[in-house]
């Protein structure tokens, strides 16, 4: 991740998938690398930003799990739910892709550093954040208190496990998880993420920063519960990836005033902002995918 990058973010290079894990029925991680060394040496990314893969089926931006830190290749969590992803979740080890970026603001690690930090996710959106809980495990002396609160369905408890058994032996870090479809076997807290946040004891609120990923209901609760608890509008960071309406646009755009205006959440935005047709009135038109992805980012998905 210390590397300059040389390649070009906006054009899709060659990749081809290294390993291929079933997660769940409906979910897949792909470790990809790329076929050119050149780009596989200039390519770098920041936790929280995003690739977009595309194959046959179309394209669509997928968080970027881990790094070459962890494994071979840059992994992705795909949860089948589209016709791309479908498409992306069909792939075999030794398939080819396209990949571009990285995009997206990313996480603010360096502001971060001295600070107790809180992650909070629901389901898959664990997934953006495990990069950001990478870097401050392995530079544990850099920040200070870590505590991760994670609200997941069955499956995704158990495709994380490892992760969340690793993350909890490292020092000054908790880990908490939940679930509401858990059953006799779970072997974790039952309920939703924001009992866990209620729960929540901060030792110094004042320097206690907040990193938050999930549904957009969620998220709204658990920030009126930090308030409580001593947190204000900077310090909190998200990542909205599920506005859900009758239907939704493919496209969508990191807007602070959309947030504060329409969904009463009061945070600063680090990453990017999934819009439907509703969203798509209140910014006034089309937009053009690559002048988005030249601002703060994207993420959609179909």
């Amino acid at each position: 991740m210390s590397k300059i990058r040389a390649t070009d973010p906006y054009l899709p290079h060659e990749a081809y998938v290294v390993q291929r894990t079933q997660e769940a029925e409906d979910i897949v991680s792909l470790h990809l690398e790329f076929t050119d060394p050149d780009a596989r040496l200039g390519y770098s990314f920041q936790p929280g930003q995003f690739n977009m893969l595309y194959c046959d089926g179309g394209e669509a931006p997928i968080s970027i799990v881990a790094d070459h830190g962890e494994l071979k290749g840059y992994q992705h969590t795909i949860r089948m739910v589209g016709e791309v992803t479908r498409a992306l979740g069909a792939l075999k080890e030794g398939d080819f892709l396209g990949l571009r970026g990285p995009f997206g603001q990313g996480w603010p690690m360096k502001p971060l550093e001295g600070k107790d930090v809180l992650v909070i996710t629901g389901g898959i959106a664990v997934a953006p954040v495990v990069a950001a809980i990478n870097q401050i495990i392995s530079n544990r002396d850099r920040y200070g208190r870590l505590t991760i609160l994670q609200g997941v369905t069955h499956d995704l408890g158990h495709i994380f496990a490892i992760r969340y058994q690793d993350w909890s032996l490292a020092p000054n870090t908790e880990v908490h998880i939940t679930s509401m479809q858990a059953d006799e076997s779970w072997p974790y807290r039952k309920g939703l993420v924001t009992v866990l946040v209620e729960e929540l004891q901060l030792a110094d609120s004042a320097n206690t920063f907040a990193l938050m990923c999930g549904p957009q209901v969620m998220m709204q609760a658990t920030i009126e519960i930090l308030k409580t608890k001593g947190l204000d509008d900077v310090q909190v960071h998200l990542v909205m990836n599920q506005i859900r309406g009758k239907s939704y646009s493919k496209y969508g755009i990191s807007l602070k005033s959309v947030l504060k205006r329409h969904f009463n959440i009061n945070a600063l935005f680090s990453g990017y902002l999934e819009y439907n047709d509703k969203i798509r009135e209140l910014v006034n038109g089309d937009i053009d995918m690559n002048s988005i992805l030249k601002n703060d980012g994207i993420h959609f998905n179909f």
